[in-house]
């Protein structure tokens, strides 16, 4: 939304009006780390900016807006996953970024919840109660909020929410390789498993493809012990794992699939890994 009148960055998030049905099936899980990392590095570099004109330390201010919240939200356990390892990788991104995490407009039972799991770790959240809307305004200023939130600005700059319609997923880049066109890895609870690829030219395009069997695992490509691609944790139940990267330098790029964090259950993978090199 931008600056209050505190020179904190304001986001709504209108958690109540997801449907984590037809997301999950929408596109990769990498792509959603991406674009949160994209918008928490813009958060970044709107507090630094102001941070440099006040000369003193600011964060950002988040509304967690749940009207219209359905249990599907939470009780759809894949998406509740994939959201919860995309909200922990920003967390360990940006450490104490957001200094005020508002909950508005939430039902009892997730009142009741949101009480209970309440630690020091959460010692930012605060529920408001139904005078939410002049809560806000008096903190941080109509001229920045949206009219829903009893501020001035249109609430045409808010993300609409909802189910993603078909003419969105038929844009979207989907790719499918044959089964026995994979090679399969299978990697032992607590362990690491490192597929070494050789680029014989500078400029080459490393690109991959896998599917977990089951849960996720912690994907990344290493050269030289510096990560290139960085470790997301993947989940390919409902969208397989593709990408490419243009390798700076010839040499050995490792593709590393890390089950660390499973206790019992081996991780099976199904990739493939193409080299491609630049045409001259």
């Amino acid at each position: 939304l931008g600056f209050d009148k505190n020179g904190y960055v304001l986001h709504v998030h209108d958690v109540g009006k997801v449907d984590p049905r037809s997301l999950v099936g929408s596109g990769r899980v990498s792509e959603l780390c991406i674009a949160a990392i994209y918008d928490c590095e813009g958060t970044q570099c709107l507090m630094r900016s102001e941070e440099a004109k006040r000369g003193r330390k600011l964060g950002a201010v988040v509304i967690i807006d749940l009207s219209g919240f359905s249990f599907d939200v939470i009780f759809h356990i894949p998406a509740t996953r994939i959201y919860t390892t995309a909200l922990m990788l920003m967390q360990d991104l940006f450490p104490d970024t957001a200094i005020r995490l508002y909950v508005v407009n939430a039902p009892l039972a997730v009142n009741v919840l949101l009480h209970m799991v309440k630690m020091e770790t959460l010692e930012a959240l605060e529920i408001l109660g139904s005078d939410w809307k002049e809560v806000l305004v008096k903190r941080h200023g109509a001229e920045c909020l949206p009219k829903s939130c009893g501020g001035l600005k249109s609430d045409e700059i808010l993300r609409k929410g909802g189910v993603v319609p078909d003419l969105v997923k038929a844009q979207i880049k989907r790719v499918h390789i044959p089964a026995e066109k994979l090679t399969k890895v299978t990697v032992g609870a607590r362990e690491i498993i490192a597929v070494p690829i050789k680029v014989q030219k500078q400029h080459s395009k490393l690109s991959w493809y896998f599917t977990c069997s089951s849960g996720d695992i912690d994907f990344s490509v290493v050269f030289e012990e510096q990560e290139v691609w960085p470790r997301f944790r993947i989940s390919t139940e409902f969208s397989p794992e593709f990408n490419e990267i243009v390798c700076k330098k010839p040499g050995t790029y490792e593709l590393l699939f890390s089950n660390k964090h499973g206790r019992l259950w081996n991780k099976h993978i199904y990739y493939s890994i193409e080299v491609s090199e630049p045409m001259n």
